[in-house]
């Protein structure tokens, strides 16, 4: 005799939908079996969106991470040849934060919108998860920037980019 111990496959406990409408179509499809289907697949559905909430966060997460402050390589001069303030230019920005959305799988967009009979533009950001499809936005509003000299256009331009910059600087903590 061997004193070797007997391996047990435990039983398969769980029931896919597939397995359940075979099951149903072989013994007669009713309202109830029809109704468990749609139960069974809400669930599934509520397990499979917690599951990209899970995901969305941790990849959102490591992006945050990645992401490090962007260095302010222009300057707006004052009246007296003072620095006044500097920024970030939105092209710095975008290609700074570029790889690291290539990286964690994110998309990036931005929409504007005129508010306030067009004296003010908000501007969204929207970082769309390519697996879950869920998507993390920011928006930033402001009032009409005016420069000299600037033409309408000009103007709407520079307000939506503003905008756009204090959104995404905002929805990354940069």
């Amino acid at each position: 005799m061997k004193d070797e111990l007997a391996t047990i496959q435990p039983a398969k406990t769980e029931i896919s939908i597939p397995d359940v409408c075979a099951a149903i179509i072989e013994k007669g499809i009713t309202s109830e079996s029809v109704d468990l289907v749609e139960r069974m697949m809400q669930a599934q559905d509520r397990a499979n969106d917690r599951a990209a909430k899970i995901e969305l966060a941790n990849a959102f997460g490591q992006l945050q991470d990645d992401c490090k402050p962007i260095a302010c390589t222009k300057i707006i001069p004052g009246k007296n040849g003072e620095i006044r303030s500097t920024f970030a230019p939105l092209e710095e920005i975008k290609t700074a934060i570029a790889p690291f959305l290539a990286k964690r799988g994110f998309t990036y967009d931005a929409k504007q919108e005129l508010i306030d009979g067009g004296k003010m533009t908000r501007a969204t950001v929207i970082l769309t998860h390519r697996l879950t499809g869920f998507t993390k936005e920011s928006s930033f509003t402001c009032r009409e920037q005016a420069s000299p000299g600037n033409t309408p256009a000009q103007n709407d331009g520079g307000t939506f980019t503003f905008a756009e910059r204090n959104a995404i600087k905002n929805l990354l903590g940069l």
